[in-house]
């Protein structure tokens, strides 16, 4: 018998803002049933979050490392998303933070982001999610000559201080080997100057336009405040994620994040369902 090649991702509008899966951080970390309930949703949907999170930093990745190891990154193991007077990332200042997914100038963009709120006083800063799998099914139907443009093009991505210069050419869009969408690089901050022929480049730029008005269509955003003792997981070459301003001289707004990869999670997902069988 063939094996099913279909997805087993199910697509999301804003109306999952009251469907969001949420789980409890103690049963994560003490059942590998719940653990197995936790991943299965995170790896449908994209977006789960874990609530009563202990009020300790290290709380975030000692529940990242129920799943396996963590991905190291140019920000290091963690990071600390915090306003500073120097940033070297937008997401180190209180500015609004258009969507995104992290990293697509990685030759492989991290999988799995997991942030741990440890302060959320200060005014604004809500999060803003939208699921790239929905938009993009979207463009599929209706815009399918956009759509392969994006999904066969590579177009540069760089980010570069006076310690790195980390560039990579990649699709907007990724397909699987059976035509499933299963990820998409989105990051307007990290892209370069495009580079591609004169004959397509004119409409690639329709193309990438023409998303980029989807991805700011309200019908598919989530917006939230999280607080203190949560963390949101989202798979990040999946789900593109933001923030609103915030006033960072009224009360404080310190997240703690980690990564871990697409591949060590699908593999600790296997070795579960088999275990629990």
């Amino acid at each position: 018998m063939a094996k099913d090649h279909s997805s087993p991702y199910e697509s999301w509008d804003g109306t999952f803002i009251d469907h969001i899966p949420m789980y409890d951080q103690q049963s994560i970390m003490t059942s590998d049933s719940a653990l197995y309930e936790w991943m299965s949703a995170l790896d449908k949907y994209g977006l789960t979050i874990i609530d009563n999170m202990p009020d300790d930093s290290d709380a975030g990745v000692q529940t990242a490392m129920r799943v396996d190891y963590l991905r190291q990154t140019n920000f290091g193991m963690t990071f600390d998303v915090i306003s500073e007077k120097s940033p070297i990332n937008l997401a180190y200042t209180s500015l609004s933070l258009p969507l995104h997914t992290d990293l697509p100038n990685q030759e492989l963009p991290p999988g799995y982001q997991f942030l741990h709120f440890l302060s959320n006083e200060s005014i604004g800063g809500e999060s803003t999610f939208v699921d790239g799998l929905k938009v993009l099914e979207g463009l599929r139907e209706e815009q399918p000559e956009y759509f392969r443009l994006l999904a066969e093009y590579a177009i540069p991505f760089r980010f570069h201080d006076t310690a790195h210069d980390i560039r990579e050419h990649h699709p907007v869009i990724n397909l699987d080997n059976f035509g499933n969408i299963v990820e998409i690089k989105y990051n307007a901050h990290l892209a370069d100057v495009f580079d591609l022929p004169s004959d397509v480049m004119y409409d690639y730029y329709l193309a990438y336009r023409e998303l980029m008005a989807r991805l700011k269509d309200s019908r598919y955003k989530i917006e939230l405040k999280l607080a203190a003792g949560q963390m949101v997981v989202f798979d990040n070459r999946r789900v593109l994620h933001g923030r609103n301003a915030f006033d960072e001289n009224v009360g404080e707004r310190r997240l703690k994040g980690c990564y871990v990869d697409r591949s060590e999670f699908k593999s600790r997902l296997r070795t579960l369902k088999k275990q629990l069988a």
